[in-house]
């Protein structure tokens, strides 16, 4: 596993086997505009879950008033099955940034953080084959208000 710099602060991690669904899949149409899909919404409920197995309640929660990095870890199947016969370029499209907002959210409802706290945001993505796991690996590490 790869992990961020090592550090003193306050961090909570977060590991799920799941990914969150394709971006044509994300989002539905309604009459006021878009909304999450079933599939977005039983990804939710699904990463919740492990998330909130995984939290450690003996530990003292982050600080509502300090700033937060959140460090996103993407692991799937990067590389195009049809490069370079069928395609131009080696790597598959994800709209890593939408999926950052949808984590980002779930991890705040897990946490009792705002995610106005979020200053900073790192987001990695990893071939899932090369590393033995697929789904997404997440840090939030407590910062100092003199780190932003």
């Amino acid at each position: 596993m790869i992990e961020p710099e090592a550090t003193d602060r306050p961090r909570i991690h977060f590991e799920i086997d799941i990914l969150p669904p394709s971006i044509n899949k994300l989002y539905k149409p309604t009459h006021h505009g878009k909304r999450l899909s079933n599939e977005a919404n039983r990804f939710i409920v699904a990463a919740k879950t492990k998330m909130l197995k995984q939290l450690d309640f003996s530990q003292p929660p982050l600080s509502t008033a300090n700033p937060v990095k959140f460090e996103v870890h993407f692991y799937y199947d990067v590389l195009c099955k049809g490069y370079p016969t069928k395609t131009d370029n080696r790597f598959k499209p994800k709209d890593s940034a939408n999926y950052l907002k949808l984590l980002e959210d779930v991890v705040a409802s897990c946490i009792a953080l705002n995610d106005k706290n979020t200053n900073w945001h790192v987001l990695r993505k990893f071939d899932s084959v090369k590393h033995g796991f697929s789904g997404v690996r997440m840090w939030v590490t407590e910062l100092d208000y003199d780190d932003v």
